[in-house]
């Protein structure tokens, strides 16, 4: 009678999502990304401990998953989170943009399928995502995210690669700011053309360049 009293109270209720949503933080960042007040939810979280938003994005990150039918729309969140974090910081919003748009071995060999159509598709909302917070913000800032996003282009010794995606914006930035940052328009075009060099065959949308 009384275990029953106690259900029927809500006293001991069983385990459900909100009651795990409510005893774990992560849980309660990943029902904020789904809801319209991200970015002020964000920013106060920011305020109060700066720490809980970077561990949050190293995880998410982490488990990005690119075969899911949701793939872009997780990359989209965590460039809102990126926006956050990195605040009036260039150099961390570029590398942070960086690391979601080209992970290790993004654009490095083709692929095994089924992963060979996926990595080699331009994430086109990503794209313009990027590309208008840049056109947003301040001149200089957007000069310092070229800085070091282009800079690698021109190393020739370097051993790096990116995904069709993160080469889509590496191309519109060298156009954008060719000019304005630390590196020469033709070590520019150089630097793409031996990326692009790189990709034996390409995808937009899951079809190949003919």
């Amino acid at each position: 009678m009384g275990s029953r009293a106690r259900d029927a109270t809500g006293l001991r209720p069983r385990s459900s999502p909100s009651t795990e949503s409510a005893s774990n933080p992560f849980l309660q960042l990943q029902s904020c990304l789904l809801s319209d007040g991200l970015s002020q939810t964000l920013r106060i979280l920011t305020d109060v401990d700066p720490y809980i938003i970077e561990l949050y994005f190293s995880q998410r990150l982490k488990s990005l998953d690119r075969l899911a039918e949701s793939y872009e729309d997780e990359v989209l969140a965590l460039l809102e989170v990126i926006k956050i974090l990195a605040g009036e910081d260039a150099e961390l919003y570029a590398r942070s943009i960086r690391d979601v748009l080209s992970p290790p071995h993004a654009g490095t060999a083709e692929p095994a399928e089924p992963h060979a159509q996926l990595d080699s598709q331009v994430l086109e909302r990503t794209v313009e995502n990027v590309l208008s917070s840049l056109r947003d913000s301040e001149t200089t800032f957007g000069e310092n995210v070229a800085t070091t996003l282009l800079t690698p282009l021109a190393e020739v010794e370097a051993d790096s690669s990116f995904s069709p995606t993160m080469m889509v914006v590496l191309t519109a930035l060298a156009c954008e700011y060719a000019g304005h940052v630390p590196v020469s328009p033709l070590d520019l075009l150089r630097g793409l053309g031996r990326r692009l060099m790189s990709y034996p065959r390409q995808y937009i949308r899951g079809k190949p360049l003919v």
